[in-house]
């Protein structure tokens, strides 16, 4: 049975397994560096769910994003970690040694990952980072444990830089390193909406515990704020991205379609983190991620490591009903309308529709959920500009984004922040260097 990877348990000293540049190499964990990692100035985030994602912060995903690479017949598929990195804090940044991360992807529509694709980092000396990349493949164990599923790396490369293999058609480019956070939403005002979703650590940690706003900042103009804007909070100042200026330590892959679909035209991926576990060259799953704000927007708190250490063919089960109650019982929506949101954001993972013409890395069909508000031509993924998550999730549960009108609550449809205050690229590795 799988053993959840505790806080108690990664404080202790221990060996285990590190993957390196084609051989498993032995580490010690000294206790030295869990007393590092423990009084490293603790900060929170929309994507830090959990007190231990707060302490470990190397390990906890932020974003995921999927969307159409070079061409057509190409995908690109980004993961990041580490956020709220400051710029004097990013040029010393590195991805966790002794982590496994991974893309996961179902092709079959069972929720169960059909092929992983693989990322692995090794420290050098001098205070450099390499990356191996192994995949994508089957995986050797499916659920919350993982293991390597080749020995020897298919692309070893060191950070920040751009790597390939293969040319043409059947190309696959990898980039590990940092960049601006291409995510963007009013989160302290969140959090004053919804306090109990704060972080325990950290400025924010200091909001509530009572709600002390009902509805998001309004939107300004040079400082003044817009017209037509009373039902939002005018109290507090304008509508703010608390996450501009920070930076990321992102994952970006692109490779052919084909290597991913197994001949589907659907495929439904997500990306997990994983610590060594007790048996050498296991790991177990510390955290997931797919759709955005999932865990921390429609789950308590209590929740949050319990999601995290789950897997997507639970989600339906164990999660859908405390998201339908969430929405019910602090939207105000009627039973049938909260189980219909329930039911698009779980199983929790990020569908994408290779088979529809995406239009480019931004283009026109590519973004969450185009799928449900455009069925005929809807892409899916998620893409890192022109697509506010954010204002779709709270239009859907507190506005009228599914046509439904009853019980609407204008102050909290939108949060009136719109865009990262960095663009990102057209091309690889598509999301905007580090502030």
């Amino acid at each position: 049975m799988h053993s959840r990877v505790t806080l108690s348990k990664r404080k202790r000293p221990k060996a285990f397994y590190a993957a390196t540049s084609g051989q498993f190499r032995r580490v010690t964990a000294v206790a030295l560096a869990v007393a590092a990692a423990l009084t490293h100035p603790v900060r929170a985030s929309d994507h830090q769910d959990t007190p231990q994602a707060e302490i470990y912060q190397r390990l906890d995903i932020s974003d995921v994003y999927a969307f159409p690479g070079s061409s057509e017949d190409r995908i690109a598929l980004v993961m990041t970690t580490h956020a709220l990195l400051t710029s004097a804090e990013t040029p010393a940044a590195r991805f966790d040694a002794t982590a496994l991360y991974e893309f996961k992807i179902d092709n079959t529509g069972d929720h169960v990952a059909d092929l992983v694709i693989q990322f692995s980092f090794e420290n050098l000396q001098g205070g450099g980072q390499r990356v191996a990349l192994r995949g994508p493949g089957a995986p050797v164990k499916t659920g919350r444990q993982s293991a390597l599923i080749k020995e020897s790396p298919d692309i070893v490369a060191n950070i920040n830089t751009v790597a390939t293999i293969g040319a043409g058609a059947t190309q696959v480019a990898l980039f590990a390193g940092p960049r601006d956070d291409p995510a963007y939403l009013d989160l302290d005002q969140s959090f004053r909406i919804q306090p109990d979703r704060r972080p325990s650590r950290g400025p924010l940690a200091a909001i509530g515990p009572a709600p002390e706003a009902n509805a998001f900042r309004a939107k300004c103009t040079n400082g003044v704020f817009n017209a037509g804007q009373a039902q939002f909070d005018q109290t507090r100042g304008c509508a703010a991205d608390y996450l501009r200026t920070f930076n990321t330590m992102a994952i970006v892959i692109e490779l052919p379609e084909s290597a991913v679909t197994g001949g589907a035209t659907n495929i439904r991926m997500w990306a997990t983190t994983s610590l060594p576990g007790e048996r050498p060259g296991t790991f177990d799953q510390f955290d997931r991620a797919a759709n955005p704000w999932i865990s921390n927007f429609f789950l308590e708190k209590r929740e949050h490591e319990h999601f995290n250490n789950s897997t997507p063919n639970e989600d339906v089960a164990r999660f859908r009903p405390a998201i339908a109650r969430f929405v019910a019982a602090s939207a105000g929506r009627d039973l049938a309308y909260a189980n219909s949101v329930a039911s698009t954001v779980t199983p929790d993972v990020l569908l994408v529709r290779t088979d529809k013409v995406g239009g480019g890395p931004f283009g026109p069909n590519v973004g969450w959920l185009t799928y449900v508000f455009d069925p005929a031509n809807g892409y899916g993924g998620r893409k890192l500009q022109g697509d506010d998550v954010i204002d779709k999730m709270l239009s859907i549960v507190f506005g009228n984004a599914f046509g439904n009108n009853n019980n609407v609550s204008p102050g909290l449809v939108r949060d009136n922040v719109d865009a990262d205050e960095k663009a990102d690229s057209a091309t690889f590795p598509y999301i905007a260097t580090p502030n």
